[in-house]
């Protein structure tokens, strides 16, 4: 078998010192510590990003028709409701201020009031009857049929104004 010959190298050798000793070496080290900084920082600003997100999103989802203004809520027994949206989710509406209509003489609205033509009815303001509920009321969504808007300048909303001026 033969012997491989390997080439000698004389470190002494001033110029073959020089050249190994001036050798530059990549910096990627330096590199990798840069590029794991970057990506935390991407990283915990993506979280953030996506937390700010959904946060906003839960709040505009469960402020979903809430308005200042009065609205009308209509129930699936024929009942309607004047007040003001406070907060809505996927189950419950919970309104507050409410007033309800009455016909006069009766204590419930039934089906003959609504046959006739013209009607003589009251705003009540929820709280006043004999049971004494609170002015807040938490209703099952799906028990409303729609609910509306009302104006300002409507006979509902002015006499809400004159007895919350009273």
């Amino acid at each position: 078998m033969q012997e491989i010959k390997r080439p000698q190298f004389n470190l002494q050798d001033a110029r073959l010192r020089n050249k190994l000793t001036n050798i530059e070496r990549p910096e990627v080290e330096k590199n990798k510590i840069n590029l794991k900084k970057l990506y935390k920082i991407i990283g915990i600003i993506l979280v953030i990003l996506i937390l700010s997100i959904s946060i906003f999103w839960i709040l505009i989802q469960n402020q979903k028709y809430i308005s200042k203004n009065w609205q009308a809520v209509f129930l699936s027994d024929g009942q309607v409701y004047f007040g003001k949206i406070v907060k809505q989710d996927k189950q419950d509406l919970i309104l507050k201020d409410i007033y309800y209509l009455r016909e006069k003489g009766s204590l419930q609205q039934g089906e003959n009031s609504l046959n006739k033509i013209t009607q003589d009815v009251s705003l009540i303001k929820l709280g006043t009857e004999i049971h004494g509920p609170e002015d807040e009321m938490r209703i099952n969504r799906f028990h409303i049929l729609f609910i509306e808007e009302l104006k300002e300048y409507s006979k509902i909303v002015s006499a809400i104004k004159d007895y919350i001026e009273k």
